[in-house]
Formats: structure tokens, C-alpha cells, sequence
């Protein structure tokens, strides 16, 4: 009785454990690009405030989203994967096989149809977000020449 309850208290536990992992490395990697970018905003002000002719950076990369073709493409091979395997051992896991498949059909049909429409419109977005920052910039650092003006820090 109690060995067939050993799979079912470790398995979950294991996950929970694996989980929890994850999410601690990735909230930690999180706080670390986000002060790593905030101390070089901070030393950048200050170097201007001072006179210092500095380089402009280029602005901050949004976070990729994984396009529907990406994952698409991950999807039919992970079905075609689990579906030769359960030929090799089992066929129960074949119809398993072919719905992830499917689903990555889905996916690819939908890149078509509509995601590379939004693709576009975000590269374009994010270059003109850039373009934008780097204007701001070149004028900031261009008022501050001119008037040797402090910069106010946001509040």
C-alpha cells in the first residue's frame, strides 16, 4: 500500500521543487538586468551633469514573443516525436502524438493568416520606440551642452 503511494507524493513534489526553482532564477535574472540598467542609466546622468561627451547607447531590447511559426514548428516535431516513439513501444500514445501535432499546424496556419501581420507591426514599433529614445537623447545631451542645465531626477 505504501510503495504505490511513493510515486504519487514524489512526483509532485519533485515538480513543486523544479518549479520553484525556476521561478526563483528567473525573478533573481529579472532584478539583476533591471539594476544592472539602472546603475548605467544613474552613471550616465551623472556623467553628463558633469560635461562628459558620452557615446549614446542604443535603446533598451523589448522582450521577444515567441512567433506562432516558432512554436509551430516545435509542436509538429514534438508530435511526430511522441508518435514514432509510442510505435516503437506502445500505441496508446499515438493519438497523443498527433493533437500536439496538430496543434502545431494550428500554429503555422495562424502565422499565415495573421501572426506575421503582427510581427511586422512590432519590429516596426520597437524601431521607432528606439529612434525615438535615441532623439530624446541627442537632445537631451544637446540642451545640457547649451545650458549646462542640471537634470532633474524622476519622481
Amino acid at each position: 500500500m505504501l510503495e504505490s503511494l511513493i510515486p504519487i507524493i514524489i512526483v509532485p513534489t519533485l515538480f513543486i521543487c523544479a518549479a520553484w526553482v525556476a521561478g526563483w532564477a528567473i525573478s533573481h535574472r529579472t532584478k539583476y538586468l533591471v539594476h544592472a540598467r539602472e546603475t548605467l542609466n544613474k552613471e550616465r546622468l551623472t556623467a553628463l551633469e558633469k560635461g562628459v561627451n558620452l557615446p549614446i547607447l542604443e535603446a533598451p531590447k523589448n522582450a521577444t514573443h515567441k512567433s506562432a511559426l516558432k512554436t509551430g514548428i516545435i509542436m509538429i516535431a514534438a508530435g511526430a516525436g511522441i508518435a514514432l516513439m509510442s510505435l516503437e513501444f506502445t500505441d496508446k500514445l499515438v493519438p497523443i502524438g498527433l493533437l500536439v501535432g496538430l496543434i502545431g499546424v494550428g500554429n503555422i496556419v495562424y502565422w499565415f493568416l495573421e501572426g506575421k501581420k503582427e510581427w511586422q507591426a512590432r519590429v516596426q514599433w520597437e524601431q521607432s520606440v528606439g529612434e525615438a529614445y535615441l532623439t530624446y537623447l541627442h537632445e537631451l545631451t544637446a540642451s545640457i551642452k547649451k545650458n549646462g542645465s542640471q537634470i532633474k531626477p524622476a519622481e
